[in-house]
């Protein structure tokens, strides 16, 4: 398995995103026999797997052309993707659509944003494919008033501050702000903050993980329920099946939809915050 670095989520957030995918997945696989090694995100895959018996691997958010999924393809490894990357042919797929992108940008144009800057890693995740696949369906919804700007993974959060600052004081300062990475998002909140501005009444912040980070931020975050038990356990089978029947077309199956988690963040307009 692989998922985002540290960089981008956080420690904390890291790992309880990755507990709540590796343990449901694992109990559906050892239901069949099959241990599972959970692999933190690597920079060199070739060095990571030289010494493992691997049968089949399940990669979270991979980007395109992904040099592990590559390395696992080479060595004969049945693949499953978590999300769809250009040159990474795997025998499964979990199609997450937008990524929530429809949701949260939806939501914020609801609450009457004009303005939405969208903090996207520069790298080419399936995540940051997907908003942008959302953004070119829905065009109206960000322009003529919002803007993307693309932040590299590492930054963190010091990139979402130093975006959201520059962002701040342009001739068109965003309204609202849209961090599917949420260690993004308390950059921009930090930045907001220091500018003199107050969320949600002058700037709403929405991200994507609605995990610790999201919650106990303040104010608290508009995140989004990815119900990681359910996705975990969908790609468990759709290994289980790649692994019963290799070969043939690509297996592809439905990510579960996520739940909108509307907080203070983006209340400018709400009736009902979610604690």
């Amino acid at each position: 398995m692989s998922a985002l670095p540290d960089a981008v989520v956080g420690r904390e957030s890291h790992l309880n995103f990755l507990l709540a995918i590796a343990l449901p997945l694992s109990k559906v696989l050892l239901e069949r026999g099959y241990s599972t090694l959970l692999l933190p995100p690597v920079t060199d895959p070739t060095d990571a797997l030289a010494n493992l018996d691997v049968d089949g691997a399940v990669v979270i958010d991979p980007m395109d052309n992904d040099h592990l999924c590559q390395e696992l393809q080479e060595r004969g490894v049945q693949l499953v993707t978590v999300g769809r990357a250009d040159g990474v042919d795997a025998q499964g797929v979990i199609d997450r659509g937008y990524g929530g992108a429809d949701l949260t940008l939806t939501h914020l144009a609801e609450q009457g944003a004009q303005r939405i800057l969208v903090l996207q890693t520069a790298e080419r995740y399936t995540v940051a494919r997907a908003t942008e696949r959302y953004l070119q369906d829905q065009p109206d919804l960000v322009a003529p008033g919002g803007r993307t700007v693309h932040i590299p993974v590492t930054e963190g959060a010091s990139g979402g501050y130093r975006a959201t600052r520059e962002a701040l004081e342009s001739a068109s300062p965003p309204d609202a702000i849209y961090a599917p990475i949420d260690a993004f998002a308390l950059g921009a909140v930090d930045a907001v903050h220091d500018a003199g501005l107050q969320i949600p009444d002058d700037v709403m912040i929405c991200t994507n993980f609605d995990g610790p980070r999201a919650a106990t931020s303040q104010p608290p975050l508009t995140a989004l329920d990815l119900h990681l038990p359910e996705l975990a356990e969908s790609a468990g089978h759709l290994l289980l099946e790649c692994l019963d029947a290799p070969g043939g077309p690509p297996r592809v199956v439905q990510a579960p939809a996520p739940t909108l988690r509307p907080r203070q963040s983006t209340a400018r307009r709400l009736g009902k915050v979610t604690p």
